[in-house]
């Protein structure tokens, strides 16, 4: 699942404080999306609004507009990520922030890698998110009273549309390709997905999900290698080729183009694997392996075996003795014998 947080940042609020309506923008502009993508992936939705939270960048001036090059873009982002609200969690966070820039640098562009003004002027980030700077009109800023501005229903739907295209790259969806572009999308909404990016998200997340399944029982190969004394139940035998018989399967529907039946059965296989791989039975062993068990023994046994082996000695020194009285009791006779015959 993902968490996507959307995060409001007023850079100045003494000259411009920019409020929103998140939840409806999100319910309106996004949701059509989330609900077509639903079935591969839950979403969380949090929100948040940052007052203070300046880059401390300075962008260069051109003209009447100030100018961000590629390489500050990281560093617009590390003094602000200290400042996002984080929770503990499994779902993986998605940040979309809307940048409200000082007014002594606004109107502030964004520039691309090969200098140009970046599309939407905005920036994204693989596995992280996107970061959009919005320049409020100057006329917002006039005075005091008119320095409280809520952000207005045709901003939002631009701001959500961006947000909404960079969450398809996010998850992966790619563009499709010209010759796709009058394909029929699988809602009515004017945010929706088409067949084209549907199938071919369907297709990557099945591959995905049968590699991971074939690193997991691989990692699980591994492991028994290592660990010659782990003892593998039955229905961890059971899960094992279950899950390699759901991603054979998986494989073939792909091959034969039944794209939801293979997501499905590559989920399948994907649990079933680690089920197998995280199994009580065997994480009990895993913290108890040959090398612990010398590790823990050996300081016991030392003490014990000190008295033992000196005994031993002991032992074998007086039976030494023992042996040396015998031979020469043996030889003293001898020689009394032959002194005998003599006389």
């Amino acid at each position: 699942g993902y968490r996507l947080a959307f995060t409001l940042v007023n850079s100045d609020p003494d000259h411009v404080c920019v409020a929103w309506n998140i939840k409806d923008a999100v319910h309106r502009y996004m949701q059509p999306f989330l609900n077509q993508v639903a079935p591969l992936a839950d979403f969380v939705v949090h929100s948040q609004v940052l007052h203070y939270a300046s880059s401390d960048l300075v962008p260069s001036r051109h003209g009447d507009e100030y100018h961000l090059s590629y390489d500050q873009l990281s560093h617009m982002i590390n003094p602000l990520e200290s400042r996002l609200a984080s929770q503990s969690s499994n779902l993986t966070t998605l940040h979309f922030i809307v940048y409200i820039p000082a007014s002594e640098q606004s109107p502030l562009r964004i520039l691309n890698q090969d200098g140009r003004v970046a599309d939407n002027n905005s920036f994204l980030i693989h596995r992280w998110g996107s970061l959009l700077v919005h320049n409020v009109e100057a006329t917002t800023k006039a005075s005091v009273a008119g320095r409280h501005r809520r952000l207005s229903d045709d901003e939002m739907c631009d701001i959500m549309a961006i947000f909404t295209s960079q969450l398809k790259s996010l998850l992966g969806i790619l563009k499709p390709p010209s010759d796709e572009m009058k394909d029929v999308s699988l809602s009515s909404s004017s945010v929706s997905i088409t067949s084209w990016e549907w199938n071919s998200l369907l297709f990557s997340r099945a591959v995905e999900n049968v590699a991971r399944t074939r690193a997991t029982l691989k990692a699980l190969v591994q492991l028994l290698d290592d660990v010659a004394n782990m003892v593998i139940s039955d229905h961890i035998q059971e899960e094992v080729v279950r899950a390699v018989h759901l991603a054979e399967k998986c494989l073939e529907q792909l091959q034969q183009g039944y794209l939801a039946d293979a997501y499905a059965l590559s989920q399948r296989a994907l649990v079933a694997s680690e089920k197998a791989f995280f199994d009580p039975s065997m994480l009990s062993l895993l913290y108890f392996p040959e090398d612990s068990k010398y590790a823990i023994y050996v300081p016991l046994f030392i003490p014990m075996a000190v008295p033992v082996l000196a005994s031993i000695l002991q032992s074998a020194r007086l039976f030494k003795q023992i042996r040396q009285l015998t031979s020469l009791q043996g030889s003293n006779t001898k020689t009394s014998e032959v002194r005998v015959k003599t006389d």
